[in-house]
């Protein structure tokens, strides 16, 4: 997939990129770039204030120290790789497709100019190579991720099947991020704690209220508890809402009723699972919506 989005984006292989060396070039030429006439790929110096950052951008958080280290290399060696850019349909200027963080590096050391390629995309490709070129370079955090894969959805209206087809995922790898967004702001927040991994937030899910995950995450964070020990640690306050005297029926009837629909969406994947293993070409869907969880199951005629 690497290679087909770099042939997308117009790259050439390594050792082939412009190298940019100077802080104020203002035409190929002073940037002595090596493939100034290839006619495949519209390079030109960009002014940094014309280009605007890719609306689909899935990125919220950018590492400084990182983004100090990309600056310091590019003021030293220069920009090795353009940034592709497509034109503004109805405005001067140009919208970012890729290359967000050399942006920002360059606007760092105060560069006037940037190399990019410019290409022409559609709003659907803009933010699928948005997405994708991040999660190649692994630097969307799992929300991140997830807030990515929704947007991607909602604004193409997508099935969840149709996304993970396009970007290389399974079904239940979206499926899994999305049910992270169900998770409030607050919840969200705490969780991009660098000690908390995927499998930590995912758990939370299996407490029944915003008020207890709460409590629960900051009993994580305050004492560094693994994956394992969360999970039992879960699991003993479930097992005790369960326990809870007829005053507090109610709350345990709705703790007993989560787990229950736990147990029959298992249940329901073992199934598929079995039908898979047969032989049988499956295709599902789970939609994890605020009142009902809804699965959809289609199987082959012929």
């Amino acid at each position: 997939m690497k290679n087909q989005l770099s042939k997308l984006l117009g790259f050439k292989a390594k050792g082939e990129g412009l190298d940019n060396s100077r802080k104020n070039g203002n035409n190929l030429e002073e940037l002595d770039c090596p493939i100034e006439n290839d006619k495949k790929r519209d390079i030109k110096c960009i002014s940094v204030e014309e280009i605007e950052p890719n609306p689909y951008q899935p990125r919220v958080e950018f590492n400084e120290d990182e983004l100090r280290e990309l600056a310091n290399s590019i003021e030293k060696h220069g920009i090795i790789q353009p940034l592709t850019v497509k034109k503004k349909v109805e405005e001067k200027g140009y919208e970012l497709i890729a290359g967000e963080r050399r942006l920002r590096a360059s606007k760092l050391i105060n560069l006037e100019k940037v190399p990019a390629i410019i290409r022409e995309f559609e709003e659907k490709e803009m933010a699928e190579i948005a997405l994708i070129e991040n999660l190649q370079r692994k630097d969307l955090n799992f929300l991140e991720e997830a807030v990515g894969y929704k947007k991607l959805l909602e604004v193409f209206s997508l099935t969840q099947k149709e996304l993970a087809d396009q970007i290389g995922k399974s079904q239940s790898t979206i499926a899994n991020k999305l049910r992270l967004l169900k998770l409030s702001d607050e919840i969200q927040e705490l969780v991009k704690d660098p000690n908390v991994t995927e499998r930590h937030t995912r758990a939370l899910l299996k407490l029944p209220n915003k008020k207890l995950r709460k409590s629960v995450i900051e009993e994580v964070i305050k004492n560094g508890y693994t994956v394992r020990e969360m999970e039992a640690f879960i699991e003993q306050i479930l097992k005790e809402l369960n326990n809870e005297e007829d005053t507090e029926e109610e709350k345990g009837s709705v703790v007993k009723y989560f787990e229950d629909v736990r147990l029959s969406l298992n249940t329901i994947r073992k199934t598929i699972k079995d039908i898979e293993e047969s032989g049988l070409d499956v295709e599902v869907e789970e939609i994890d919506e605020d009142e009902y969880i809804e699965v959809k199951i289609r199987l082959p005629k012929k």
